[in-house]
């Protein structure tokens, strides 16, 4: 997943908007409490790390773990 978008450059702006919606579409679904914020932190924390990656799909490292934690 992480070389299927790298390269792609930093856009914090439209990482954010993103999550803000993934936030809105949890509340609608009524996912709330800790369950809904766990997703949000773990979608959150994913989208960040995906960053590290914005200048090229050399960069992600072959080893990268697959983190579900």
């Amino acid at each position: 997943m992480q070389r299927m978008h790298a390269g792609k450059g930093v856009h914090d702006e439209l990482d954010e908007a993103c999550l803000r919606l993934f936030d809105r579409a949890l509340a609608d679904l009524g996912m709330i409490g800790s369950a809904g914020q766990r997703l949000s932190r773990y979608f959150r924390d994913a989208t960040v790390a995906m960053r590290a990656f914005g200048e090229g799909e050399h960069l992600v490292p072959g080893t990268l773990p697959f983190n579900m934690a």
